[in-house]
């Protein structure tokens, strides 16, 4: 039981970023129908904004062609952590605070620099070849979403910051099917856990017959939320895998012991490796990733061997 209280109080997030980094991303999503001298001119501000916030802590930084009218994407290179005395999420922090409070004609969104791909924003499509359709789902969605009220396992409330609808000047074509962009950005990090709560209050809200209501199909919407899709992909393989692994064990130790209930006696081991491993977790603060399951296996692992090893004594 105390372990099972403790799993919903961590965090889930299967590729959780790191404690620092050298590196800030700040995105940009300009005002509809905005021209490239009214883009340039609001990044120029961004650009201000960063360089006065961040100040000493600055080295360099670049839009390496990710520029348009409707977006741009600046990265910031710090110097090395070994050199500061404040850590890349705490910079973040302040500059997301900055920008917000500076710059208000532009929709900013700052995030750690990390390995891998950077994290995508979460986007619904909706596909129809009707914009008007289309366009007033968006809104409505896009609504929903600045006013849903969501909460994670642990109870703590998530938000979301900024929603963006696709503009209607450019037609979007997945698989040769027009759609139309509705996107999202979180204020936390446990990218699993968010996208997941927000896919799902959408499901509920805005089901078969609410879609029905618009003249659409329940087949309308389509969620991408980029490479976190493969990420809990590969996490249900793992998930799929860990009952079958218990099972096969189950069985050999029964045939190893010509017995049902020592088997069982055995895996009395596992609850207590699933409050250690919750517990560490919890005291320091992190989520559990992908690479806490992989530890938790291992852990498993070696409580097993040392209960087969006292059971075989005891016989």
């Amino acid at each position: 039981m105390a372990g099972g209280w403790l799993f919903s109080k961590v965090t889930f997030n299967i590729f959780p970023p790191s404690k620092d980094s050298n590196g800030l991303s700040v995105s940009m999503t300009f005002p509809d129908g905005a021209t490239i001298s009214q883009a340039e001119k609001l990044a120029d501000q961004v650009n201000g904004v960063v360089s006065a916030t961040v100040g000493t802590q600055f080295k360099e930084a670049a839009y390496y062609s990710t520029g348009t009218s409707r977006s741009a994407r600046l990265r910031v290179i710090l110097v090395p952590y070994t050199k500061r005395n404040i850590s890349a999420p705490q910079i973040s922090a302040n500059l997301q605070k900055a920008l917000e409070d500076k710059v208000t004609d532009v929709q900013v969104k700052v995030g750690q620099e990390d390995v891998g791909p950077p994290a995508a924003a979460f986007s619904v499509e909706i596909q129809t070849d009707d914009p008007g359709k289309a366009y007033a789902l968006a809104k409505d969605i896009a609504d929903y979403l600045q006013k849903a009220q969501l909460k994670r396992p642990s109870g703590k409330p998530a938000k979301i910051t900024s929603t963006t609808i696709g503009s209607r000047g450019t037609i979007a074509r997945d698989n040769g099917k027009k759609y139309v962009r509705v996107m999202a950005e979180f204020d936390g990090t446990d990218t699993s856990t968010l996208v997941t709560l927000a896919q799902d209050s959408i499901k509920k809200e805005f089901n078969a017959s609410k879609l029905a209501s618009y003249g659409l199909g329940k087949d309308t919407l389509k969620f991408d939320i980029g490479q976190e899709s493969e990420n809990q992909n590969s996490f249900k393989t793992l998930a799929i895998a860990f009952p079958i692994l218990l099972v096969v064990i189950y069985l050999l130790l029964a045939v190893q012991f010509r017995s049902l209930l020592q088997p069982a006696l055995i895996f009395m081991a596992i609850p207590f490796s699933l409050f250690g491993i919750t517990l560490g977790l919890y005291l320091t603060h992190n989520a559990f990733s992908f690479f806490a399951m992989l530890g938790f296996f291992a852990l498993l692992g070696l409580s097993i061997k040392n209960t087969i090893l006292l059971t075989d004594y005891a016989n």
